[in-house]
This record gives structure tokens, sequence and C-alpha cells, in this order.
């Protein structure tokens, strides 16, 4: 009998002392005719203020019990049909002690920062959305420098700027949780596979993603998968964004966005021989990955299945290299080293 018909949020990052300071508003339709508790997710780290509803101090709480790194607050509204719930939050987003070796995650800072689900907002559990989603306006503040990247469809724009340096950016989401990146990025507007794909990565990077050719290694292999294998299973609306992240050990994907490990980008695994000749061969095999991995296609977790991701992608890899620089290129500096790489495994 509770339903969700509109959320915005204003979200402020402290990124020298690494907090977040936000506010959030819940537009909640009550038909029951009677006192609801709403549930909400939220991060341990965070501390819970100001909560009204239709402007009147309301009782919450938020409970001792953790999952997945994210305790529940409970708040309880009138029984009006209309109501407007409003809160206040801050703090450090906490880390899930599982995760606590994990480089990159939560982190805010004046170069970088991640703000996933619970970090970025309390979302709510128990009230499901008036239609398909759950419709929400989100404002991030922002030192100058960033660029602010929503993880999905929406685009983000600046819509003020501010004395101290810093700005707000705005963008529309209807997910039910919500990530958003920012940083210094650079972005690259690449026209591939019928698809135009957005290429962020960090500017410390730029040297080195110039010197391998990442926009004509994206366009290439783009091209490729796209002809031999369909399109990306990613892309949403023509256009799909490969966003560079902090986070080592791997990526993931959804619905118009692809996050790419910052590893793979370093220029020691870009000269790295046992995934190409050149550092553009091995931003090739990292792209690859977008059509073998990330829970693509037939990709099985069962060490008895014969498929894997990682080897799809070798594969996938060589045929590209063999048709931009011959089948003796591609002889050399991968059959021969594989036979090798084998040869010596089995010593």
């Amino acid at each position: 009998g509770v339903a969700c018909l509109r959320r915005s949020v204003q979200v402020t990052p402290d990124t020298r002392r690494g907090t977040v300071e936000g506010t959030a508003s819940y537009q909640l339709q009550n038909t029951t005719g009677q006192e609801q508790t709403v549930a909400l997710g939220v991060t341990p780290g965070y501390t819970i203020s100001n909560v009204r509803a239709n402007g009147v101090e309301v009782p919450f709480s938020v409970s001792d019990y953790q999952e997945y790194n994210e305790a529940k607050l409970e708040v309880a509204i009138p029984a009006e049909e209309q109501v407007e719930l409003t809160l206040e939050y801050g703090g450090f987003p906490r880390d899930w002690n599982i995760a606590e070796t994990t480089q990159g995650s939560p982190e805010i800072s004046g170069a970088y920062l991640c703000l996933e689900n619970q970090n970025l907002m309390p979302y709510l559990l128990n009230v499901l959305p008036e239609g398909q989603g759950y419709p929400t306006t989100v404002e991030l503040t922002v030192p100058g420098s960033m660029t602010v990247i929503p993880f999905g469809t929406s685009e983000a724009e600046v819509v003020e700027t501010h004395g101290n340096g810093t700005a707000t950016w705005r963008y529309e989401d209807d997910s039910a949780g919500g990530i958003v990146y920012a940083g210094d990025y650079i972005r690259q507007d690449i026209q591939a596979g019928g698809a135009t794909i957005q290429l962020y990565y960090g500017r410390k990077h730029q040297a080195v993603m110039e010197q391998a050719g990442a926009a004509d290694a994206v366009r290439a292999v783009v091209d490729y998968c796209t002809e031999h294998y369909g399109p990306l299973s990613f892309s949403a609306g023509g256009s799909l964004k490969l966003i560079q992240s902090r986070v080592a050990g791997g990526g993931y994907a959804a619905g118009g966005a692809s996050l790419l490990d910052e590893m793979d980008f370093t220029a020691a695994n870009l000269r790295d021989g046992g995934k190409g000749a050149v550092p553009g061969e091995v931003m090739i095999h990292e792209l690859v990955h977008q059509w073998w991995g990330l829970g693509n296609m037939f990709d099985s977790e069962d060490p008895a299945d014969p498929w894997s991701a990682e080897g799809l992608t070798v594969y996938t890899t060589y045929r590209i290299v063999k048709e931009l620089y011959g089948a003796d290129h591609a002889q050399e500096y991968y059959v021969d080293q594989w036979k090798r790489e084998v040869e010596d495994y089995y010593l």
C-alpha cells in the first residue's frame, strides 16, 4: 500500500576528509490509511538526522544488524496519503570487512570518487515504485576539475559552478540504488560497430593511452567483434560508456556502461608480451572482455567446463591481430609464443 513516486538527492563529498554529506527526499504514496514503517539501506558509517514526514519530525531507528555492508534504517510515516519523507545523512562510507584488502573502494578524494548504492544515498528496501523504476534526480557537488559519470545510460551535466572551485552536476536515474563515478577524466567518443563508444580514462594515463592507440584499438575490437559475434550486450540506445576505474581486480557491466580495471592500462601491463607484441594489442585483449566475460555469453565458473572467458578472449585477440597485422605477425607473437609457454609449463 506504499509506493515511491519520485526521489531527489543532493550529495556533497568532502574530498579532503573523505566524507559525504547529503539530503534525500522521497515522494511516497500511502493508500493504507494507516501509519507504516519504511525501511531503507544505508552504509553503517553514516549518521542519520533531521528525519521528517511532510515537515514534521518522525521517529526512526538504525539497526545494529548489518548485511552486505549496509544497515537497515526504519522510519515511521503517517497515515496521510501523500508523504514527503526527507532526511539528512553524512559521515565516512564504511568498508565491508570482507573487502578490506580491495584497493579503491570506497574512495573519496580530489582525484577520484566512487559512490555505490547505500554510499550514494539511503535507498528503499520495502517500498516498490509506482511504475517500472524509481525516478530520481541526483545532484553531486565536486571539485571543478572532476567529471561526473553515472553508471548506466544517464548523462550528467553541470548546472551550477561555485566560488569555492566546485561544481554541481545533475542527472536523472531510475534504478533502485545507483552508482556514480567522478574524477579527472578524459573522454573520447568513438564510432564503431554501429554504436558510439564513450571511452573515459584518467588524465594521468593520457600519454600511455595515446601511445597504445586506445581509440584505434577500441574501434578495431568493436567493429570485428560486432561483425563476428554480434553487438555488445551492454550497449543501450546505441551507446556504451567504457569507464576506467581505480578498483583493482576486474570490472562489471550493465545496460549502457562497462567498467575497465585501471591496472589493465598501466605501462607494465601494456608491455606484457604474453598479451601482445605492442601496447595496442594488449588494449585489444582487455577490450575483447566486453564480449567474453563480465557474466557475458556462456562464460562458466565450472573448472571442468572447456570454455573460459580468458581463453576465448586470447583467441579472439589472436584473430583480430591476424586480420590487422597479418598471419606472420600473429604466428610469431601468438601461436609460437603459446607453444613455447606450454612446453615450458610441462617441463
